[in-house]
């Protein structure tokens, strides 16, 4: 696992809802997990509200342990971060050890302490190495998008032929296995792709909710009767006005209001590939 997936971890982590989670039952099969759930003499089981709600079905254990694994994924992650801090605190410790044996091999007086010195330094760091490399390898497919529901992966042209010309024979190999293996399955001939990016429904203006043909009702349904004059128009919205508005999208589906919709911008900052011609200089290695 890299640093910097760490730290995204880290963020989401500490950009959730704050204390312990727990979980409740409605006895129809939905699960709600609750923030800071406790017992209260004279008030009962209190909480600091909702963080989210598993619906299900009565009797069905999948919903129960999925609500579990949510519900004690609160500390259950910030647990394991602090765990990975004291493993890499130890692996630093090591390293160092094996550049103390170094000097120690240098300083030696005789050959055979010289060469005892050194080799237990080289079998050290030989074990960090192999314990840190599979941390730097890819993962899976499914980790590597996280948390993103996109379906496609788009690789500007301009950028792959960019890469050094070593990366770009493997890359290459490994399209060409990927093709074939896949020879069997029906895909589309062409894709349009379209710059944009990707906004949540609650943060949109009223232009881009217009734009995507998503409406907002903030009168849980309900329509002012027929006739009434600006001010009475005015009254009757005061009244009947909701906290937070239900969105709808073209097609009439009720949207989670955290969902996240595409919105088309602008052209594509990447520049075209002119015939293989373009090139972007590489930052190797995520260097500045």
């Amino acid at each position: 696992m890299t640093d910097t997936r760490i730290e995204e971890i880290r963020a989401r982590a500490d950009a959730a809802t704050p204390g312990h989670w727990g979980t409740s039952y409605d006895g129809k099969g939905n699960y709600t997990i609750e923030a800071q759930p406790r017992l209260i003499p004279g008030q009962g089981i209190v909480n600091e509200g909702a963080v989210a709600t598993l619906a299900g079905e009565h009797g069905d254990g999948q919903t129960y342990s999925n609500a579990r694994f949510a519900a004690h994924a609160r500390e259950d992650v910030l647990f394991l971060l602090g765990r990975i801090a004291q493993l890499n605190t130890a692996v630093d410790r090591a390293h160092g050890l094996a550049t103390r044996l170094n000097e120690f091999a240098e300083s030696a007086l005789r050959i055979d302490d010289r060469e005892l010195y050194a080799a237990i330094a080289k079998d050290l760091r030989d074990r960090l190495n192999a314990t840190a490399a599979p941390a730097t390898l890819a993962t899976d497919i499914h980790t590597h998008f996280s948390f993103s529901y996109a379906n496609y992966l788009v690789l500007p042209r301009t950028l792959l032929q960019s890469m050094p010309i070593e990366w770009q024979t493997k890359f290459v190999a490994l399209l060409e296995e990927f093709n074939t293996a896949f020879e069997h399955v029906t895909q589309a001939e062409a894709y349009d792709v379209q710059t944009g990016a990707e906004v949540i429904v609650s943060e949109m203006g009223f232009d881009l909710l217009e734009e995507a043909g998503i409406k907002q009702d903030w009168y849980a349904g309900e329509n002012p009767p027929e006739g009434l004059d600006e001010a009475a128009l005015n009254e009757w919205k005061n009244e009947h006005e909701v906290d937070a508005p239900t969105y709808y999208d073209k097609d009439g589906r009720e949207m989670d209001p955290n969902e996240r919709v595409f919105v088309a911008d602008g052209p594509d900052p990447v520049p075209h590939y002119n015939r293989g011609r373009t090139r972007v200089e590489p930052r190797m290695g995520g260097a500045l």
